[in-house]
């Protein structure tokens, strides 16, 4: 089970801290707060070595055609599509046991294919990229609580947010 979950760059999450979380917990906003997102996060992170889960993301919210650029495709994932930052979802479960899945966007590469007597054509290719690593203890994400806030509250900034 777990006690804590910390996500980091993904859609419109900068960062969200849920801490402690409990056997049960609810879910509840407005439209467009980002409960989906929190959920896809937490999708993600549970089936980490599964390539095809962020693709499966898309088809879930009805995305099955893709335009040919890597940012279009998978820009969507990241806070305000920064794909120069890495995605983070970490979770510490009630074992003491750190779990942390790490997404960044490969570096695009032009492919030349064969054409079908019309001469080669190149596009652009790119790809989610994932590392997975569990260990016992140690901090959640590498991030220490925000100063001033106590467990127990959910933390975290979207996009439609003022800094704080």
């Amino acid at each position: 089970m777990y006690t804590r979950f910390e996500i980091v760059n993904f859609r419109g999450f900068d960062h969200l801290m849920l801490d402690p979380l409990a056997r049960v917990n609810l879910i509840a906003g407005k439209n467009n707060v980002g409960k989906t997102a929190l959920l896809e996060a937490l999708f993600l992170h549970i089936g980490a070595h599964n390539p095809e889960l962020p693709l499966r993301v898309n088809a879930i919210r009805g995305i099955e055609r893709f335009p040919l650029q890597p940012d279009e495709v998978w820009g969507w994932f990241f806070y305000d599509k920064r794909t120069d930052r890495s995605i983070q979802i970490c979770s510490l479960d009630d074992q003491g046991l750190n779990r942390s899945l790490a997404m960044r966007l490969a570096p695009s590469e032009t492919v030349t294919q064969a054409g079908n007597g019309n001469g080669s054509r190149s596009r652009p290719t790119g790809f989610i990229t994932t590392d997975v690593s569990t260990r016992p203890g140690a901090g959640i994400c590498g991030f220490a609580r925000p100063s001033g806030r106590s467990a127990g509250h959910v933390h975290g900034r979207r996009r439609d947010q003022d800094p704080p």
